[in-house]
């Protein structure tokens, strides 16, 4: 009763793309999942029995199941994941593509390199080429380098490789990413990684998710939107480029997929496939391909392009500062310290990359191959160690970059202490003019002091002897003493005053005007 059940339930899912997942509406481009963000009842009628992925499938009888991608095959990515995670986009797209394809044979080398335009229509042909191709006899890899990927592609190619629709959604949004998936003692499994790396290019790059992480400096004459350069005669530009490769281990021959997006930014697929069939041709990598059957190898050699290009960004990066340097030298231009203080952050985003480079290399070094437990002990071992070799190389040329970064970030710091210090001597010499203009009003001040003095006694005479009182006029009624008296009562008033609303030395903060008007008493 239970085999029954398990065959009947592998049919109905089987079945699923071709009769549930019809297509509702003309204008709805995902025909597998109804309006609700659930999983269909037919896989939950059968979930304690079924695998998380459905069982292969033979391409022929289903009726067309890569139309139904992701979730003919990964039921449990509802609409509102394939929505969020921006595939829904991708699908959508009809555009041209093309597969530069490179195999490598079990002695290590290529033999066979070829490019496959896509069209975008007419994709049920594409399809039929696609499952009844067969590779040949002794192939160790078979490299699949997909530039500009559209909708048709993206599903057929996940159908037909069960590829984790997580793969494209890290892919699509740029997300660093390191997985493996589907693992199969003795056969084989899935591991994926997408990295984000540095790269150099002569001309401005628009558009794509890279540029809003590059430069963003102000100087116009040195450096503009996302660029870096040595200096006005020679300019680079620095933006973020993706590595994002699916590679399907197995016992039977390696699948590797890699994604490349439709910017000029970016590495093209044409190249990085060249690049691959170079290390065939190699006696370096040919060694290395040829003495192990583990395609993962095949990973380094894209990583090494990554390693060449974060080389060849942090040269420019060092070349920009040493202008910057020389700029600050003979001027002292306030854009010259906003420049400084820019690339200094973006040196110091750029550790954060480095640091997600080195967990790409260890995850491909620790992840083991499960196909390689088929083998002996000895060529397991041989293959570890050489991987362990390999990856080393790579993490001691990281460390290597991190050593130049952090001696860069040092001159950048040596840089803005130079021009916090021109700046401090600029002010200084600002507050020498001023106090040597505040000693000359000084001078001007007790000239004019001096000169009160020698008037003075005669002021003081000429006020006495022009006073109203009988002593100098005697037809008047005002007497002497009572000059006096009215001066010392209006002086006494005025110190009572003075002292009771402008000293701080006798009353607390907040004390009352009345406790303040009765200081005398207070204070004696």
């Amino acid at each position: 009763m239970s085999t029954s059940l398990e065959a009947q339930s592998r049919e109905d899912t089987r079945r699923i793309p071709d009769a549930s997942y019809r297509r509702t509406e003309a204008s709805d481009p995902w025909p597998w999942v109804g309006k609700q963000d659930d999983i269909d009842p037919n896989q939950l009628d059968y979930i304690p029995m079924l695998p998380p992925v459905p069982p292969p499938c033979d391409h022929i009888s289903c009726g067309g199941c890569w139309k139904g991608y992701p979730q003919s095959r990964f039921p449990d990515w509802t609409r509102n994941q394939v929505l969020r995670s921006n595939i829904s986009k991708t699908i959508l797209m009809r555009n041209p593509s093309t597969i530069y394809q490179v195999i490598f044979t079990i002695y290590g080398f290529h033999f066979d390199r070829k490019s496959t335009p896509v069209p975008g229509d007419n994709p049920d042909r594409i399809w039929e080429n696609m499952i009844h191709t067969k590779e040949p006899k002794g192939v160790k890899l078979c490299a699949l380098f997909v530039q500009n990927m559209s909708g048709h592609l993206l599903q057929m190619l996940g159908t037909k490789y069960n590829i984790d629709p997580l793969f494209f959604s890290s892919s699509i949004n740029w997300i660093p990413s390191r997985n493996q998936k589907q693992i199969r003692p003795l056969k084989g499994d899935h591991i994926t990684f997408t990295l984000t790396f540095l790269r150099s290019h002569e001309k401005m790059p628009t558009g794509g998710p890279g540029i809003r992480s590059g430069f963003t400096p102000s100087l116009a004459n040195s450096i503009s939107s996302t660029a870096v350069s040595a200096g006005p005669a020679s300019r680079h530009y620095l933006a973020l480029d993706l590595l994002s490769v699916y590679l399907i281990r197995s016992v039977d021959g390696s699948t590797l997929i890699s994604y490349h997006s439709n910017t000029d930014h970016t590495t093209t697929a044409h190249y990085l496939e060249q690049r691959a069939s170079l290390a065939g041709q190699g006696i370096y990598w040919q060694n290395i391909l040829e003495s192990s059957l583990d395609s993962t190898f095949i990973l380094l050699v894209l990583l090494w392009h990554a390693m060449r290009s974060w080389d060849e960004a942090l040269g420019h990066v060092s070349d920009h500062i040493s202008w910057l340097e020389s700029q600050m030298i003979s001027t002292s231009n306030i854009l010259m310290a906003h420049e400084l203080f820019h690339t200094r952050a973006y040196c110091f985003r750029y550790s954060s990359l480095l640091e997600d480079f080195k967990k790409t290399i260890e995850f491909v070094r620790d992840t083991r191959n499960p196909a390689m437990d088929a083998l002996e002990i000895e060529n397991r071992e041989f293959s570890a160690g050489l991987m362990a070799r390999e990856c080393d190389h790579l993490l001691s040329k990281i460390h290597q970059l991190e050593g130049d970064k952090k001696t860069q970030e040092k001159r950048l710091k040596n840089a803005m202490d130079l021009v916090l210090s021109t700046f401090g001597v600029g002010d200084s010499q600002r507050m020498q003019q001023m106090t040597e203009a505040a000693m000359r009003d000084s001078a001007v001040m007790k000239q004019i002091a001096y000169m009160t003095m020698v008037y003075l006694p005669a002021s003081f005479v000429a006020t006495v002897f022009g006073m109203n009182i009988k002593t100098f006029a005697p037809d008047t009624e005002g007497t002497l003493l009572r000059y006096i008296e009215t001066t010392i009562a209006l002086t006494f008033l005025t110190i009572w005053i003075v002292i009771a609303f402008q000293s701080k030395y006798i009353f607390a903060h907040g004390r009352s005007v009345w406790a303040r008007l009765a200081w005398p008493f207070l204070l004696f």
